[in-house]
């Protein structure tokens, strides 16, 4: 997978329309993972859980109306999207994230650590670089810096 919906999401899916499987429950939480490299179907390559890096939390709305944490869904172009109405802030780095190379990944994640890969996707440009003392923040508005697209 390049980016979008991850093996876990698409089998629910799938067992949902032509199995009459339930979806699982929505997440209560959802969390940020950033990649050296193409996380694939299951997250791999998340940066290592060192320099005080972990994923970001931003957690879904309470329901479709409220577009509290998350904007509401754009609908005008070729793809569906929505973006973070609130900040997505990483912990402050205590040593340079990557060795000092360039972030180029993300993934959502229904867990803190563990959890099933929801999504994954490509950072903007030539990526992130995090050194220590920085804060990775994704800022939130409208529309927020953070998208997620399903076409």
């Amino acid at each position: 997978m390049a980016n979008g919906v991850s093996n876990y999401l698409e089998q629910k899916v799938l067992e949902w329309i032509f199995k009459k499987t339930a979806l699982p429950a929505v997440p209560t939480a959802l969390y940020v993972s950033l990649h050296s490299g193409d996380p694939g179907d299951a997250g791999a390559n998340e940066l290592g859980a060192t320099g005080s890096y972990a994923r970001a939390q931003l957690d879904p709305d309470a329901n479709n109306s409220t577009n509290t944490n998350w904007n509401a869904l754009d609908t005008s172009g070729v793809a569906d999207k929505t973006t973070n109405k609130l900040d997505i802030a990483f912990p402050q780095a205590s040593a340079d994230w990557n060795g000092a190379a360039a972030i180029t990944k993300f993934a959502l994640w229904d867990a803190s650590s563990g959890g099933n890969c929801l999504w994954s996707g490509s950072i903007s440009g030539a990526g992130l670089v995090v050194l220590s003392g920085n804060t990775l923040r994704f800022t939130g508005g409208t529309p927020g810096q953070f998208a997620i697209t399903l076409d």
